[in-house]
């Protein structure tokens, strides 16, 4: 029993119209560099397409790139490594790319980045599958009842009810930033 499923979403503590326009285009760019990582997470390809993929789109907004890895295998994972250590999307991993993979792409962690959100990914032969259901978006939260807004990768402010939809922001291991 050591399957898993990896996910990182960001969240914030602040009130929404507080939020500065550095992490709104920050939140936009990383969404349009994920969407094309996954476009060419195909078979055939290569690892270090997906990386590519997403550092193009990183260098035409901002100029910064992503130095690290942008994902890597996993699958059967025991303590305290998850990882399977096959495949690392970065430069230079030729590592041809098949159907049933899977793969947990990290976007925007590290690097001097202050969002990072991240999909955990089956190869698939046109699209990849998407494992995690829960919403893209910049997560905040303003109060203590249980409803969290998120910005979707358009900017807009959604509600997200964590009772309705059984999301446990309990069992969430939040790393806080402070922007």
């Amino acid at each position: 029993n050591h399957y898993h499923c990896p996910i990182a979403r960001t969240c914030i503590i602040q009130n929404p119209k507080n939020i500065n326009n550095k992490l709104l285009c920050m939140v936009q760019m990383i969404h349009m560099a994920m969407n094309n990582a996954l476009s060419v997470a195909k078979p055939g390809n290569i690892a270090e397409d997906i990386y590519n993929a997403y550092n193009n789109i990183v260098m035409q907004v901002d100029n910064l790139g992503k130095q690290s890895r942008i994902g890597y295998s996993f699958g059967i994972g025991y303590p305290p490594d998850w990882g399977e250590k096959t495949l690392s999307c970065r430069p230079n991993d030729k590592t041809i790319l098949k159907k049933g993979m899977c793969l947990h792409l990290i976007a925007g962690c590290g690097d001097g980045f202050d969002y990072e959100y991240s999909e955990a990914i089956i190869i698939q032969d046109e699209y990849p599958e998407l494992l995690c259901k829960t919403p893209r978006g910049l997560f905040i939260k303003e109060n203590h009842n249980d409803t969290i807004s998120y910005l979707d990768s358009d900017l807009n402010l959604c509600s997200y009810n964590l009772i309705q939809d059984n999301f446990d922001l309990d069992s969430i291991d939040f790393e806080l930033k402070y922007i």
